[in-house]
């Protein structure tokens, strides 16, 4: 892994054995490069990535990928010879063992060109036979041991001035059998029976522990290694020792497996965070269950007993990802399953039970983290061993990829409005993974464009409607991924071609408009973020260099009245929060948040209710605090932290605001909090166990989805209550949305052990029921990517026949009203006009209203209605589309420029189902409009009961 990139051997038995790579989503997956045509495939023998490039070793050779290119090319001169199968990544290189006809078997060090791979120095005459890399922790270079003339331990940098031998005059009279681990202490290694330490000096190693004939694993933390070793003593079983680099400091912690079980577990590998090892251990009263350790015998404790009593859930494959320990484990209800936890028994928890069936395993291989998620192989009993992803909930544990199709389906994905219609990405087998578009029948849904002629794939992904166009990236296979446009036609989409730079070949993110610009998150390296902004043509397509030096998060662009602001870092003044106009002159540093130091917290950035929320954290003061809310009004002195829910430095983590019942509602590592946006008026609604989906707010509820009920709250009374649903398995909600503007959800549910559908609910036990079965009969259809996109219910279920489709419903069909906006404003001499609603457009709300603010002060504005829009149709640099019949309804503007025109709803059960669309236009001398009008974006509206 390297650069939020996981590259694996993955088989399609098309093109056997190649190079695959992930992002950790299902767009970003795909076969990276076909190094040996046929169903055979490639004969890799290791494998490592620095940057956005693979190494790997084959046919005797070095060679290297880089995300983008055609093909591999070789990175070792002819006739030189790869001598071992280790590729070790540090830092931005990779070093190997390579033996050529001029230096012998030496070690090489390469950053995946040909200009950046070399040799490292020359130690020996004949061959020095380097072996036994290993990373140091800090990724400045390497240890490993040459065997040639003597064996010798050494650290290098990559470089020959900095390659020096280290531990000199120790007794090695052959190569340690293990390199073990690295870390504050040094080098910690093995070698025939015995364990050494080196603190990393030109000092002979120390010997610390004899009689160890194997040591499966070890870890480093501040002040100990803590290891496992094979059964050698007088218990029989596998044992956790630890060493504080001292023979006297060197002892047993705990028994690791049961007496005779030794070797029968496999991968019991240890792994640490903040300080702590977890490991696979074993007592008479709890059977083998995760354990952590500080590397004391006071500090060892277990962990869980995920298996009650004297059983074994036998964990493995502890893997951390963030501030989570990942790891299979087994229990009687699920079998063998995913568990995660965050080092506290409360918090040690199922993810989910990829293969159900209390006799089924998902058979979980080859655990990885990839940014904030775990990567890994497994099976669900119907996809075979493929790849997928987690973030620790169950929502967010799905297939990454089905590499050798079984059930075959198109798999949408990023459901996205696009006028009256939507767009996606889809696979029809014949022209790889492209753009779609549909009107939401069988005859109005195509292809919009083979971007990859033939069947390779352009995965499009990051759309947005702007101006009456699709902005996306898409992948070229020469170039890489770059930014699009498309008017929903093959002959209107186009690549973005700047004058003097050509197309824009990076990774794209957060599209949003400020005034009228359309703003973005550019990174042409993978790794730092800058911010672009555009006025609708290449021209006017810039990159908003504020501050050189400063790198933005690639987070979210939140929108507060004519300003985005968004997340900045720099060396001179530390994580702050930034906002612009889309204008170099009005791009200004707010307020520092941790200014100056590393570790500060600056995320999940929201615009609710005039204000900004966010969770942050300041190392500055003097006593740091953890994640926790914050609050701005986009001023210095009106940026603040809002409470200090958890104290210390692990923090609340806040995430998912929402607004509702005029307060924000959000969720902590423990449970929902409701603020009035000051501290005393910030409290703990509910105190939730883990495993809960996202808050969804109505104009009446307020829904979360857990893994065992809905709640909901109508923000009146104390806490959520569960709605009771006798039909729905414990383990039952994932993916809800709210069905546009009703007081109603849509959620993935299972009704039975196997039969996963999509419901609905309005709160109660009544109306909550299977909305559709896809699959009819006792097996699942497994609704995902449940989506809401203008008026269009989307999502993608299985069927026996088709595998995973697309499926579609218009809100009007669900008797469900919504309101929502798109589309592009033309700003005046104010700002951008803003159109919304009051009320709810449902029967019966004679006080619904069609609402104006942000306009002109005392000026004409006229309300446009219509029932139907055009295609494309940019005007003054705005997106006007109503077509004829158009309504026109007078109106003026009121000294703060606001202004509003009733349209009541009368209680007429013939409305359900009507749909307008409304746009304001104001006399404006400032207008962007010809010089002479302002204009609103568009608003829908869906009538429902």
């Amino acid at each position: 892994m390297a650069n939020g990139l996981v590259w694996f051997l993955g088989d399609d038995y098309v093109h056997g054995r190649e190079l695959w790579v992930t992002d950790g989503t299902a767009a970003g997956t795909r076969m990276a490069v076909e190094f040996s045509s046929g169903p055979v495939g490639n004969p890799m023998t290791a494998l490592a990535a620095v940057g956005n490039r693979a190494l790997f070793s084959a046919n005797g050779a070095i060679w290297s990928f880089e995300l983008g290119a055609s093909s591999a090319i070789q990175l070792t001169p002819p006739g030189a010879v790869v001598t071992s199968d280790e590729l070790v990544a540090a830092g931005s290189q990779v070093y190997f063992s390579l033996s050529t006809a001029t230096t012998g078997e030496e070690p090489w060090v390469s950053d995946g060109t040909l200009a950046g791979t070399h040799l490292v120095a020359n130690l020996a005459p004949g061959n020095s036979r380097p072996q036994q890399f290993l990373a140091i922790p800090d990724g400045t270079g390497v240890y490993f041991f040459t065997a040639q003339p003597t064996v010798r331990l050494w650290r290098s940098d990559g470089s020959s001035a900095n390659t020096r031998e280290i531990a000199a005059g120790t007794a090695w009279t052959v190569p340690p059998l293990q390199t073990l681990a690295a870390g504050p202490a040094g080098i910690f290694v093995k070698t025939n029976s015995e364990l050494w330490v080196s603190d990393g000096s030109g000092s002979p190693a120390t010997l610390v522990g004899q009689g160890f004939s194997f040591v499966y694993s070890a870890t480093a933390l501040p002040s100990h290694f803590v290891f496992r070793i094979g059964a050698t003593h007088v218990s029989g079983s596998s044992e956790i020792w630890s060493t504080d680099g001292t023979m006297a400091g060197t002892s047993r912690l705990v028994a690791a497996s049961a007496p005779g079980l030794v070797g029968q577990i496999p991968d019991v590998r240890i792994e640490q965070r903040g300080g702590l090892a977890y490991f696979t251990a074993y007592d008479p009263q709890h059977g083998e269950e995760p354990w952590v350790t500080d590397g004391t015998a006071a500090g060892t404790r277990i962990l869980a007993d995920v298996l009650p009593g004297a059983l074994s859930s036998s964990p493995r494959s502890f893997r951390r990802v963030g501030n989570q320990i990942f790891f299979p484990a087994y229990r009687s209800d699920v079998h063998e399953e995913l568990f995660v936890t965050d080092g506290t028994a409360a918090g040690t928890r199922l993810v989910a039970d990829i293969h159900p069936g209390a006799s089924a395993t998902s058979n979980i291989q080859d655990l990885w983290a990839i940014g904030s998620r775990l990567f890994m192989r497994a099976e669900d009993g119907r996809h075979g061993m493929e790849p997928w992803v987690s973030d620790g909930t169950a929502n967010g544990t799905n297939l990454l990829v089905d590499i050798l199709h079984r059930g075959v389906g198109s798999e949408a994905t990023g459901f996205t409005r696009f006028g009256q219609r939507f767009v996606f990405a889809a696979q029809d087998g014949v022209h790889g993974r492209e753009l779609w578009i549909s009107d939401g029948t069988t005859a109005g849904t195509t292809l919009v464009a083979d971007l990859v002629a033939g069947s390779g794939s352009s995965n499009p992904r990051d759309m947005y409607e702007w101006r009456g166009r699709l902005w996306f990236s898409a992948e070229d296979p020469i170039e890489g991924r770059k930014l699009w446009v498309s008017d929903g036609s093959a002959i209107g989409t186009q690549p973005w071609v700047l004058p003097g730079r050509g197309s824009l070949t990076g990774e794209f993110a957060s599209f949003r408009e400020v005034g009228d610009r359309l703003a973005f998150w550019f990174m042409d390296d993978n790794v730092s973020a800058e911010l672009w902004v555009t006025d609708g043509s290449p021209a006017g397509t810039s990159q908003l260099d504020f501050n050189p030096g400063v790198s933005g998060r690639a987070g979210p662009l939140a929108r507060l009245g004519d300003y985005l602001y968004f997340a900045g870092v720099d060396l001179q003044r530390g994580l702050g929060l930034w906002r612009t106009d889309g204008t170099l002159a009005g791009t200004t540093l707010v307020v520092d948040i941790s200014p100056a130091l590393p570790g500060g917290h600056l995320e999940n950035l929201v615009a609710i209710d005039g204000r900004l929320w966010f969770a942050g954290s300041d190392v500055s003061k003097p006593v740091p605090s953890g994640v926790e809310p914050w609050i701005s009004d986009g001023t210095a002195a009106g940026t603040h932290q809002l409470s200090d829910i958890e104290p210390g430095l692990a923090g609340s983590d806040p995430h998912s605001f929402v607004w509702f019942a005029d307060r924000i509602w959000f969720e902590t590592g423990s449970g929902v909090h409701s603020s009035d946006g000051t501290a005393t008026g910030t409290r703990r609604v509910a105190l939730l166990p883990t495993g809960f989906g996202p808050l969804v707010s109505t104009p009446d509820l307020l829904f979360l989805g857990t893994t065992s009920s809905v709640l909901v709250t109508d923000g009146r009374q104390s806490g959520l209550r569960s709605i009771p649903i006798p039909s729905i398995h414990p383990v039952a909600v994932e993916g809800m949305v709210a069905l546009g503007s009703s007081s109603r959800v849509v959620f993935s549910a299972q009704s039975s052990f196997q039969d996963r559908e999509l419901w609905t609910s309005d709160g109660t036990t009544a109306g909550t029921r299977r909305l559709v079965d896809a699959f009819p009969g006792p097996l699942a259809s497994t609704p995902q990517e449940i989506t809401l996109a203008g008026d269009h219910l989307l999502f993608t279920a299985e069927t026996p026949d088709h595998g995973r489709e697309p499926f579609h419903a218009r809100l009007a069909e669900l008797s469900a009203a919504f309101a929502g906006t798109f589309g592009s404003a033309c700003s005046g001499s104010t700002g951008a006009p803003r159109i919304w609603i009051g009320g709810t457009p449902r029967l019966g709300d004679i006080a619904f209203r069609i609402e104006l603010t942000n306009a002109r002060p005392s000026s004409a504005a006229l309300m446009l209605a219509g029932p139907s829009l055009g295609i494309g149709g940019e005007f003054g640099g705005c997106a006007q589309r109503l077509v004829p019949p158009v309504l026109f309804l007078p109106s003026v503007t009121d000294q703060s420029g606001t202004a509003t025109l009733p349209l009541a709803i009368p209680y007429e059960p013939s409305l359900v189902g009507v749909g307008l669309f409304f746009e304001w236009v104001i006399a404006d001398p400032q207008g962007g409009v010809l010089g002479t009008f302002a204009m609103s974006e568009l608003l829908e509206i869906v009538v429902g009961t």
